[in-house]
C-alpha cells in the first residue's frame, strides 16, 4: 500500500548553510521524496560571492520561478546573513518554516526571533517548544 504524500503536487524550496554535512544531506533526501520537486540553495555560498541583496532577488527569483509553496530554512545560529524582516517579507510569496538544530541553546539570542518571522518552526528539543507557544508559533519537536 503507497503512503498518501500530501506535497505531492507543490516545490520545495531548502535554504541551507551546510549543505555538504552527512546528516542534512540525508534529511533534505528524504524531503525530496515528499515533493513535487525540491529546489536546495546554499544561500551563504551564493551571498559571499554574490553580496546579500543579490542573495535576496536570487531566494525571490527562485521562489516564483519554481512556483514555491513552501520555503524550508536551515540555518546555524551564526547565519545572520538574510534578516528577521527579509524572511518575514517571504511570507507573502510563500509558507516560511524554520528548523533549527541548536535552539535549546540559542533560542533567546536568535531563535525565537527569526521564528517570528515564520509560518511554524521544527526544532530537535524538546525544551523550546513552550516558548514558541507562548509565542503563538506552530512548532513541532522531531528528532530524525
Amino acid at each position: 500500500m503507497e503512503t498518501e504524500k500530501p506535497f505531492s503536487d507543490q516545490n520545495l524550496l531548502i535554504l541551507i548553510s551546510l549543505p555538504d554535512h552527512p546528516h542534512l544531506k540525508h534529511l533534505c533526501g528524504i524531503l525530496e521524496g515528499h515533493f513535487k520537486k525540491t529546489h536546495l540553495f546554499n544561500f551563504i555560498a551564493y551571498s559571499r560571492q554574490h553580496g546579500i541583496s543579490a542573495t535576496e532577488r536570487h531566494i525571490r527569483e527562485l521562489i516564483g520561478r519554481n512556483d514555491i509553496r513552501l520555503v524550508l530554512v536551515i540555518q546555524l545560529a551564526t547565519d545572520f546573513e538574510l534578516s528577521v524582516e527579509y524572511y518575514a517579507s517571504l511570507r507573502k510569496l510563500s509558507k516560511l518554516v524554520f528548523w533549527f538544530f541548536d535552539d535549546d541553546m540559542f533560542f533567546d539570542a536568535t531563535s525565537k526571533y527569526y521564528a517570528q518571522a515564520a509560518d511554524a518552526v521544527i526544532t530537535i528539543n524538546y525544551f523550546p517548544l513552550m516558548a514558541y507557544r507562548q509565542l503563538e508559533i506552530p512548532c513541532i519537536c522531531y528528532r530524525p
